[in-house]
């Protein structure tokens, strides 16, 4: 999935990936980083 993010920006004209939410068991968080 990580290696797919520059093509899904890409197909939506995004430059960034924001992910919001608590820095403790938020799932999102902790894949992204």
């Amino acid at each position: 999935m990580k290696s797919d993010i520059d093509r899904y920006l890409k197909e939506n004209n995004a430059d960034a990936l924001w992910v919001t939410g608590a820095a403790q068991h938020n799932p999102t968080m902790v894949y992204m980083t």
